[in-house]
């Protein structure tokens, strides 16, 4: 028998990143741009994913996948995680942009040599694709346990590549002023 860890509680959160560039030449100053943005996006997720008690399970190209004790603990760092790339973008003012998804589910998962498997892990990859470029996506598992200092709007139920069942996907915005912004007719629209 394989000794195998499963956690009951395990709330992931799955971040995957966008670059937008601005191609300047195709030699090792492009390079060098791209690995400088990588460390830069690397170190504002890892800081806001370490204040919040999560653990980075593996990074995955520029992607990194992380776990969290809490769903609000979860939800805290994704927010704040946006917030800050948003401030960091107007600060370069449309220059060496970084936009990211995030995607967050609540489910089972097994822990094996440090990493975690199972359908929920996929699930969580899945949901982070169907999140708008700089926005947060979240399964229904996570929007029924999160308080509700919270906003959010529903996607509706949207069929994930590789799962049979629909999932009930909504939107969690980083502050009442992004809610305020987004009528919810016009979100559907964005992501139909």
């Amino acid at each position: 028998m394989i000794n195998e860890i499963i956690s009951m509680n395990g709330y992931g959160l799955y971040v995957w990143s966008a670059f937008s560039f601005t191609l300047i030449s195709f030699g090792s100053l492009f390079l060098l741009t791209k690995l400088q943005l990588l460390k830069e996006h690397d170190t504002i997720l890892q800081t806001e994913i370490k204040k919040y008690q999560g653990r980075i399970i593996k990074h995955i190209g520029d992607a990194i996948f992380a776990e969290f004790s809490t769903i609000e603990d979860a939800a805290n760092a994704s927010t704040n995680i946006q917030k800050e790339l948003k401030h960091r973008n107007t600060v370069f003012g449309g220059k060496d942009q970084i936009t990211i998804r995030i995607g967050l589910h609540y489910g089972q998962v097994v822990e094996k040599e440090g990493d975690l498997f199972g359908n929920d892990v996929n699930i969580c990859s899945r949901i982070e694709g169907t999140a708008l470029p700089g926005a947060i996506a979240m399964s229904q598992s996570v929007q029924e346990n999160l308080n509700s200092g919270f906003y959010q709007n529903a996607y509706g139920a949207v069929k994930l590549k590789n799962i049979p069942i629909p999932i009930s996907i909504y939107r969690l915005y980083c502050d009442k002023h992004e809610y305020e912004q987004e009528r919810h007719e016009d979100l559907l629209h964005k992501v139909s």
